[in-house]
């Protein structure tokens, strides 16, 4: 009777550390996001107001994080056969890789009774790290902050009645943030403009590891009445990197290449499953194959 006693309290015990296990990991997996990474996770938001009368698209304004795409599709013939339309997209993205780091782009089209609004923005934080020992210079690491800017508002003009028939609004910017000196860029038109900025500017990192940011908008009004009609488009793209040219007029014969001893780091984009939820599900699995042979042995 006591061989069964203590073999049932091994088998006991064993089960309760593959519970204590399984908890373990899955904790951890909920709180790896903070632990993997010393940056702030990348943010991106869009938002949506359609409209044609006698139809509402239902207002969104995701601004939580991570959002990255919204769109609106509305139509509507009225008894007269005129139609009134509504259309357009907005999408924050994170472009195709280091160092196109980040894009936004919204475009909307109304036609007859009808209106397209649309934002996204996009918050990505960025460090330089030591690849090697050397020394910090002490006018800073020089970077190019390159972004392009572009936007379209064009709309109908009065009717034979002198009447608005369309209104059509479009803009953008782009900023750094971190630095007092860092740069901050902004378009902005209305009815039948088109425009933007290209701009190119160099600029010192003052400290290693420190996070600084990036912040990237674009919106975009389309507003059609009276048989009116109206397209708008706005899209920032920035690029960052290193700029040598500068460093070594700065650094003359000490000069070095910078890629080979500093990167630029940039915070992570947390749209696809990120490896906590794997984690967290691997817990949980663990946890019902313990249940199940606790099951199995009982039986």
């Amino acid at each position: 009777m006591n061989s069964m006693i203590n073999t049932r309290s091994v088998g006991s015990d064993r089960c309760h550390s593959h519970v204590v296990r399984a908890v373990v990991l899955a904790v951890v997996g909920l709180l790896l996001p903070s632990l993997a990474s010393a940056l702030t996770l990348a943010t991106t938001s869009v938002a949506k107001d359609c409209r044609v009368l006698p139809l509402t698209d239902k207002k969104e304004y995701p601004f939580a994080p991570y959002g990255q795409d919204l769109a609106c599709d509305l139509s509507v013939t009225n008894p007269d056969g005129d139609t009134a339309t509504a259309v357009g997209r907005a999408n924050a993205g994170f472009g195709s890789g280091f160092p196109f780091i980040g894009n936004v782009n919204v475009n909307a089209e109304a036609k007859g009774s009808g209106s397209a609004s649309f934002r996204a923005y996009a918050t990505i934080g960025f460090e330089i790290q030591s690849l090697k020992s050397v020394t910090w210079p002490s006018e800073g690491v020089p970077i190019i902050f390159s972004t392009r800017g572009e936007g379209s508002a064009t709309a109908s003009g009065p009717n034979e009645y002198g009447n608005l028939t369309g209104s059509a609004m479009a803009e953008g910017g782009a900023m750094l943030v971190g630095q007092s000196n860092f740069p901050s860029y902004q378009f902005s038109m209305l009815d039948t403009n088109t425009g933007g900025f290209d701009k190119t500017v160099s600029v010192n990192i003052w400290f290693p590891n420190y996070e600084y940011g990036m912040n990237i908008n674009a919106g975009c009004t389309a507003f059609a009445y009276n048989g009116g009609s109206a397209t708008c488009g706005a899209a920032v793209d920035p690029f960052l990197g290193f700029d040598q040219a500068t460093f070594d007029a700065t650094m003359g014969a000490n000069t070095y290449p910078l890629n080979e001893y500093f990167k630029i780091v940039v915070s992570e984009n947390v749209v696809p499953i990120p490896p906590a939820v794997w984690l967290f599900g691997s817990g949980l699995l663990g946890l019902i194959g313990v249940a199940r042979r606790k099951s199995a042995k009982a039986a």
